[in-house]
């Protein structure tokens, strides 16, 4: 007798179900249900860890990431204007500021600001590696990741550069995109948002290092404050600042002139060396009017003299022998009246060419006096000059430095207990990743896990073509019958 292999219906044939039409499918038992689940067990356990175990090592291999949280209070500019009323329960009138939530979202864009992420990379010396350190072993994940972006990047501008789609960038240019992409990326996980009804900021940053992520917020916190403190009172403390370095650096240098000044006109006083010059001018003036007295005065004299010497011969006749020039038997001898008046001629003209000698050098000396004159008169009035524009420099100089300090202590008095934001919390080390969150994401695959599990068994009943059950035959082939009975495989034949 040959009985029927293992798994072959006790009722012979196979017939397709007739093409799983929603007509056609009856409402399950319960008992069919469970036989359902009886018959496809092994699949429903399979599936089941098949997507658990998956899922608990995703879950346990994400990158960690930790959010510190501070809180910043934030003054109104102005309470008293655009007021809007609205009325509360129990006839109450709540008396609102239209542009309240304007101004906050105007402060939380601000606390983005590039300049004050960039103070805070500098400050900290951030970096990519800083941002995404992991302390455990997850740091192998991300450094297969990594590499792996990275390589494809670089396989991605190589293949630009061969095709000449683009130059490679220089090691500079590499350092700024650089930079550009860290301060963009400190910007991207800086979160701002206002407390529900309240002035009160959350600042929150993500970083794979909760130290980091600490010492960010503090940091960006403290620099807002100091960045709204400036950003009333820098404008004038700058320009006052400026100024004041100008209107230095001009006293310096006016002063400096002025020492030159005083030391071109010798070691005397301006007014003393004009005074001694003066003095010396007139003595000169005076000397030379008295040798023009004088040489006139010679002149006389000469054209005096010689109109006697035309008068007086030069010889005269004696009558003593032995004497003289004899000639032809006349003694001749010189006149001593015309001797004395040739030697005081001679003498005048001498006294005159002296005179005219020493009034050449006197009228030398009365141009030197002049030219110093007038040097020193030009001194003294660049002097002069020189000290009205010191002394106008340094009122102006003293004004500034007023000024500047009223500045400084507007500057301190709004960087200080007068700020329009105040520090309410700083963030303290956050303990616990926002992501993951593995009990929440466990949880979440085992719902998934055993949801599949037990829709998979359905979805491969509805899939099934074979007829396994006396229902299936009845409904299927139509054909009734009195009893059944068990298949048995050859194993069971045998024990029996």
């Amino acid at each position: 007798m040959n009985w029927p292999e293992k798994n072959i219906p006790q009722v012979v044939g196979v017939a397709n179900r007739p093409g799983g039409q929603e007509s056609d499918l009856e409402p399950l038992t319960l008992s069919e249900i469970l036989g359902i689940y009886l018959r496809w067990w092994k699949l429903s356990l399979y599936t089941f860890f098949g997507i658990l175990i998956p899922a608990v090592v995703v879950i346990f291999l994400i990158l960690p990431l930790y959010e510190a949280k501070g809180e910043l209070w934030v003054h109104r500019d102005s309470p008293q204007s655009n007021f809007s009323i609205q009325n509360g329960p129990a006839g109450s009138t709540t008396f609102r500021n239209v542009d309240r939530e304007e101004e906050i979202s105007t402060r939380a864009e601000m606390l983005k600001a590039r300049t004050i992420a960039e103070q805070v990379v500098s400050e900290l010396d951030l970096s990519m590696d800083k941002l995404n350190y992991i302390h455990d072993a997850r740091r192998y994940v991300q450094m297969v990741m990594y590499g792996v972006i990275d390589g494809a990047k670089w396989c991605y501008e190589g293949l630009k550069s061969i095709l000449h789609l683009g130059r490679p960038l220089t090691e500079a240019e590499k350092m700024e995109f650089a930079h550009i992409r860290l301060v963009d990326e400190v910007i991207d996980r800086i979160d701002v948002a206002p407390k529900m009804d309240s002035n009160i900021l959350q600042v929150a940053f993500r970083s794979s290092d909760p130290v980091v992520a600490r010492d960010v917020v503090n940091l960006l916190m403290d620099r807002f404050i100091n960045f709204q403190g400036q950003m009333r009172e820098d404008r004038a403390f700058s320009f006052f600042s400026e100024t004041t370095r100008e209107l230095h650096g001009e006293l310096e240098a006016a002063e400096k002139e002025l020492l030159n000044l005083q030391m071109k006109s010798t070691g005397f006083g301006v007014d003393k060396q004009n005074d001694s010059l003066v003095n010396s001018y007139e003595t000169a003036k005076e000397k030379l009017r008295l040798l023009s007295v004088e040489e006139a005065k010679i002149k006389a004299q000469i054209k005096s003299v010689e109109e006697q010497l035309k008068g007086v011969p030069e010889s005269v006749l004696t009558q003593e022998q032995g004497v003289g020039k004899v000639k032809q038997g006349i003694v001749w001898e010189l006149n001593p009246v015309h001797q004395q008046l040739s030697l005081h001629l001679l003498n005048l003209r001498t006294a005159q060419q002296a005179l005219a000698e020493e009034q050449r050098g006197t009228r030398e000396l009365l141009g030197e006096y002049s030219q110093e004159l007038d040097t020193v008169g030009a001194v003294r009035l660049a002097m002069r000059e020189q000290e009205r524009r010191i002394r106008v420099l340094e009122d102006a100089y003293d004004l500034n430095v007023r000024n500047l300090e009223e500045a400084r202590i507007s500057k301190a008095m709004a960087q200080a207990s007068f700020s329009s934001v105040r520090v309410v919390s700083y963030a303290p080390l956050p303990l616990k990743t926002v992501r993951p969150r593995k009990l929440f994401y466990l949880l979440i695959a085992l719902v998934a896990s055993v949801l599949v599990a037990l829709a998979l068994p359905f979805l491969a009943y509805l899939n099934d073509s074979t007829i396994s059950s006396e229902a299936d035959v009845r409904k299927y082939l139509n054909i009734d019958f009195v009893s059944s009975f068990p298949r048995y495989d050859q194993k069971t034949l045998g024990n029996s």
